[in-house]
């Protein structure tokens, strides 16, 4: 069994080759073919982020101690709680996952009774039971009367140290990752695919923990289009979120280079194939060949092409300045910021009837 992991910078169209993947019969993924993303892996207090936590020449035993509670709260938050597109472990994989997420956290891990330090501290109030308590014992026992009434918010979690060097755990962290693609395949495919089971950003510090059976696939995007996608849809009141990167213009291209900043590196892993949105939809039948091979997919399992991922449909969403007259300058200082040696800013075939409330 396989398992492809697609990813990109935020809206940059990784969406578009997941459709294209799910049009396979030899494919699978955890939730059908409902939004999923493996969210426990990449996000702050996930399995990746522990590793810098633990490992960091700037940690301690306390801090290590934080480190591992986060993550073990984090897994059961996402294990209790049926969140429908991320977590949900309980409804989706059952006690299996349980079973798999304390065979890896006991392996790297041990814990031993509970203990509060001051990281655990995070509010005072002000308590008139230990206010009359202190009284008491100052007038019948003549006690000195300290920080009077006042009690402490806290935590009350184990203490956990670390008991694992850094390729124990990295060995630990792929069998993890092997035993949960197992379970996310439940329809014994040969192949299981994982939306943002790792961040594109982040994956060139973490590809010691990859298995082999791993791939992932990069989406990436033209910086223009992905400006524009972020001011205008996913920054808009539509939505209601904060957008994945700054609207000013020189913060954006300053994010959008340094989220690539390993990404040279990243194009010659063995392990990992990098293809643009713009060509996946212009070129549609030499991109999907290069995802066929590098996947094992087999042109005969192709038995729904283009029911999920049709390009004439996509095409509406490439070439964007077309449809936003209004941002020419910020589109001029973007091609300035980020030159065409970064990002080829190659010509794209317009959908000239194209209306704005196609763009998705």
């Amino acid at each position: 069994m396989k398992s492809i992991c697609v990813t990109g910078f935020y809206a940059s169209g990784s969406s578009a080759c997941l459709d294209y993947l799910s049009e396979y019969e030899s494919t699978s993924f955890i939730n059908g073919k409902e939004d999923y993303e493996h969210s426990m892996f990449y996000i702050g207090d996930g399995l990746f982020e522990l590793y810098d936590r633990l490992y960091s020449d700037k940690s301690n035993y306390i801090s290590r101690s934080h480190a591992l509670n986060d993550y073990v709260d984090l897994v059961n938050n996402q294990y209790n709680n049926n969140f429908g597109w991320f977590g949900s472990y309980k409804l989706l994989l059952g006690e299996n996952f349980k079973k798999i997420s304390n065979d890896f956290i006991n392996s790297i891990s041990s814990k031993q009774g509970v203990a509060v330090d001051v990281a655990d501290y995070y509010g005072v109030h002000f308590s008139l039971i230990k206010g009359l308590l202190q009284l008491g014992a100052h007038f019948i026992y003549k006690y000195k009367i300290s920080k009077f009434g006042r009690k402490y918010k806290k935590k009350t979690r184990v203490f956990r140290y670390l008991i694992a060097d850094e390729n124990t755990f990295r060995n630990n962290a792929k069998i993890f990752l092997e035993a949960y693609s197992k379970l996310c395949n439940k329809n014994n495919t040969n192949i299981i695919v994982h939306d943002h089971l790792v961040s594109a950003e982040q994956l060139y510090g973490i590809k010691y923990f990859l298995p082999d059976s791993y791939k992932v696939i990069i989406v990436d995007r033209n910086p223009v289009d992905l400006y524009l996608v972020t001011k205008k849809i996913w920054g808009s009141a539509k939505f209601g979120y904060a957008p994945p990167t700054p609207l000013a213009v020189e913060d954006f291209c300053w994010n959008y280079m340094y989220q690539r900043r390993n990404l040279e590196k990243m194009k010659e892993m063995s392990n990992v194939l990098y293809i643009k949105f713009e060509e996946l939809v212009q070129d549609y039948d030499k991109v999907i060949k290069i995802i066929d091979d590098f996947c094992g997919l087999k042109k005969e399992e192709h038995k729904f092409p283009k029911k999920y991922f049709n390009p004439e449909i996509s095409i509406n969403n490439i070439d964007l300045e077309s449809c936003y007259p209004e941002e020419k300058e910020n589109i001029a200082q973007i091609k300035k910021l980020i030159s065409s040696s970064f990002y080829s800013y190659e010509k794209t075939k317009i959908c000239t009837n194209r209306k704005k409330e196609k763009i998705f």
